[in-house]
């Protein structure tokens, strides 16, 4: 073995497991849940499965939430200002409401303009989708062609010698994978950016509602234009204004039950005795004048 066969051998686990460790790390500190995500920086009351609720301005971490209260709480000597949800107490999150003025008139527009781009999707936005779920159907075929490929590059005498090549080279295609979202269902895929029916798995949690399914995960359902939520506390409506709801349901409690269509108001029925009569009295208006006369004059 030469100089350099040493010095090959010995840097590059260095190597590898430097790139696998930053990576990881990188992944693991900017990946966010795709539902949770979409409501960062958003004024949002929170409720959990035993019925309790909290509101604030939500910042979503890849390992936690933060909930920043409007007013601060104060106890004793100090005053609260938020309200951390570590990955264990979200799991008793069951919605989280997203409140949006709709008497502004910027942010009003702004939220009618996402409601018709989710509806009306452009064909740029359906590829990407698309990419992205063909991308989550073979992911299993990705992760195996990084083993194979580690596989030929091992057949070379100088890097069969490395040692725990395999490990490295594994948890370094794990990490590329992770950085797409890997949830894909088709009949959700078909219910995106169209009215769906949720429901509650649990009774009385959630009354069955209708809304527009945006997004889904593992773990939560986003969903658009959503009824104003029950219950919710009068102090946690920063004003007494108008408002849009969207929300973020546990999948665990909460299903897409239904494909929905809103009911077209029926037509006022037409009276169809004076439509006769208006139509008599306009042809005996508009009917020659001689033919009148002759009328006139048979009928004395």
């Amino acid at each position: 073995m030469t100089g350099m066969d040493a010095i090959w051998i010995f840097w590059l686990p260095l190597l590898l497991l430097f790139s696998s460790t930053a990576i990881g790390a990188v992944v693991k500190n900017r990946s966010r849940d795709a539902c949770l995500k979409k409501f960062h920086g958003s004024y949002v009351a929170i409720r959990t499965e035993d019925g309790r609720w909290f509101w604030g301005v939500l910042r979503v971490f890849s390992t936690c939430l933060e909930l920043v209260f409007n007013s601060s709480v104060q106890t004793g000597d100090y005053l609260k200002r938020s309200y951390i949800f570590y990955e264990p107490e979200i799991q008793t999150i069951a919605s989280i409401f997203r409140l949006v003025r709709s008497d502004g008139k910027n942010v009003d527009l702004r939220w009618q303009t996402e409601i018709k781009d989710l509806i009306h999707r452009s064909l740029w936005e359906r590829i990407n989708r698309q990419t992205r779920n063909v991308f989550n159907i073979l992911r299993d075929a990705f992760s195996q062609s990084v083993g194979l490929v580690v596989g030929l590059v091992k057949t070379k005498q100088k890097v069969a010698a490395v040692p725990a090549l395999d490990q490295r080279s594994t948890e370094f295609g794990k990490h590329l994978l992770a950085i797409v979202p890997n949830s894909y269902e088709p009949v959700l895929e078909r219910y995106v950016g169209r009215e769906v029916i949720v429901q509650s798995m649990k009774p009385g949690l959630l009354d069955e509602q209708a809304s527009i399914l945006e997004e889904y995960t593992e773990r939560f359902l986003l969903v658009r234009d959503a009824p104003s939520p029950s219950n919710l506390p009068p102090e946690a409506m920063p004003s007494q204004s108008a408002w849009h709801f969207d929300a973020i349901h546990a999948r665990r409690l909460v299903v897409v039950r239904h494909l929905a269509e809103k009911i077209e108001a029926p037509l006022a029925p037409v009276d169809r005795s004076d439509s006769l009569a208006r139509n008599r009295l306009f042809e005996k208006t508009n009917a020659p004048t001689d033919a009148i006369r002759e009328s006139s004059h048979t009928a004395g």
